[in-house]
């Protein structure tokens, strides 16, 4: 295109940019056809306007969701071609939930009336047919606050739909890199490079509620490698150790949506949408009418820019606003492959190993070599899918006193079952190594911020050759131990 046809795509005037989104520009544009007609255009970026791949990946983002006609996810208006593949989208006034969330903690009634809506569009996404009644098995795959936009209608929109999949349409040779999304919002499987299925969707839409809640990251880590570490092997921190208030049923359902394994997971959005119902009275939980009169309120108080009305974008940064204690770059073209991810875990324990980054509170614990022959547990098989979330008594061991406990000295973990949880990060100065922890698998080094109850603890290791070692552990109430791996 050129420099003369910059500020005019086909039948559309560009007024103004609204963001970028990948590969792609955003636009604020005006219809010539019909004066006064405003919608979202997208269109690739100028610096990859020379990559002709990107303009296939962005009409197949369009054909996609062109498919997808439903409340809660956004529309397509129109597809077409001129120098540049474009397409059209709705354009949206309002806040993404990043930006919604920002500046204060939204009320329980209103995320749990968004996470509803969400759960609608997903759904309808997940279960969608073609004209011939097969399945298109859509998933987004990119989950996050800043794709989840809410109108000043109170209506929650799904958007950025360029790295889904289905079984019509693939995108994945995405320049998000192949691990398909952002890094903190990623399901288990999908860092594992395996097969995403509607669960995954349900994992990271149940890491967005949880931040919702706590105003805290669920997989805060200071680097790509260690986020990979915690989503792997990591569980999720109940709720209510920094939400006290929060409905005991939330939280057991939180941790149902995040289980690591999938088949562990809710069965459907349809099936967490219906015990996400139930967490509050039906009165408690906010009606569209009412989020829209929040995010005009939100609007009108704070300072707003023509970006921030029609905010359809998913401009950088992405998240940081919503979880500002651990911001995490996205690299375009980051490799997600487990090379990068051996180059990376290889960095973190030459870490461990000078030491360079540990605070001098830190603790490490001495290794204590096991006598020969003495076997390493295994951890328990775990017991089969359930149709529902978790049991109370499944988490009620972490959940904290309504205030911090007086003393800080440790105690034994049969006496602990009241005291918020501790923390334990392990590294590794002769290579990786297996960690047991009370004859369960806590998975490989390095292992970071890893929720135990207070308390004394066996540690083992196995490594690579056979060699194993055992120490003993002490775990203190809102506090973390850093150790070494024996």
């Amino acid at each position: 295109m050129s420099g003369s046809d910059v500020r005019r795509v086909g039948d559309y005037r560009l007024i103004q940019q609204i963001g970028r989104g990948g590969m792609a520009e955003i636009w604020e544009a005006e219809s010539q056809a019909r004066p006064g007609v405003r919608v979202a255009l997208k269109r690739v970026s100028w610096r990859d306007g020379d990559d002709t791949s990107a303009g296939r990946k962005l009409l197949e983002e369009a054909q996609m969701v062109r498919t997808l006609v439903h409340p809660n996810i956004v529309r397509i208006l129109d597809v077409g071609e001129v120098c540049e593949p474009f397409f059209t989208m709705e354009l949206l006034v309002g806040r993404n939930l990043a930006r919604l969330a920002s500046s204060r903690a939204l009320p329980l009634g209103l995320t749990v009336g968004l996470g509803l809506q969400i759960l609608e569009g997903l759904a309808y996404a997940h279960t969608r047919m073609d004209e011939h009644r097969k399945p298109l098995e859509v998933v987004h795959r990119d989950i996050k606050p800043s794709n989840l936009f809410v109108t000043v209608q109170g209506v929650a929109k799904v958007i950025d739909f360029g790295i889904a999949k289905g079984s019509h349409f693939d995108q994945t040779s995405t320049e998000t890199g192949m691990l398909k999304g952002s890094l903190p919002y990623t399901s288990p499987e999908v860092v594992r490079n395996e097969r995403s299925t509607p669960q995954s969707d349900l994992f990271s839409l149940g890491l967005v509620l949880h931040e919702l809640v706590t105003r805290k990251r669920v997989f805060a880590q200071p680097s790509d490698a260690a986020i990979v570490s915690a989503i792997l092997w990591s569980p999720a921190l109940p709720i209510r150790v920094n939400s006290p208030d929060a409905p005991e049923a939330l939280e057991r359902l939180l941790l149902w949506a995040l289980e690591k394994d999938p088949a562990r997971r809710p069965a459907s959005a349809r099936a967490f949408a219906e015990a996400l119902k139930k967490v509050l009275p039906p009165e408690e939980i906010w009606p569209a009418a009412r989020v829209g009169e929040f995010v005009q309120q939100q609007m009108q108080t704070s300072s707003t820019s023509t970006l921030d009305r029609r905010d359809i974008s998913t401009a950088e940064p992405e998240d940081a606003a919503l979880a500002r204690s651990a911001p995490v770059r996205h690299r375009r073209n980051a490799p997600w492959a487990l090379g990068a991810l051996g180059v990376m875990l290889a960095a973190s324990l030459w870490t461990w190993h000078t030491g360079a980054t540990l605070p001098r509170k830190a603790t490490f614990a001495s290794a204590v070599p096991l006598s020969p022959g003495v076997p390493i547990p295994l951890p328990p098989t775990p017991p089969s899918p359930s149709s529902g979330p978790p049991e109370a008594e499944g988490v009620a061991r972490l959940t904290p006193l309504p205030h911090p406990p007086a003393a800080r000295a440790p105690v034994h973990a049969a006496s602990s079952r009241a005291l918020a949880p501790g923390w334990l990060t392990v590294g590794s100065r002769k290579g990786w190594a297996r960690i047991f922890l009370d004859g369960k698998e806590l998975g490989p080094t390095p292992i970071f911020h890893r929720a135990l109850a207070p308390g004394h603890h066996r540690m083992e290791s196995i490594r690579p050759d056979g060699s194993r070692a055992s120490t003993s552990v002490v775990i203190s109430s809102a506090q973390e131990l850093r150790a070494v791996a024996p």
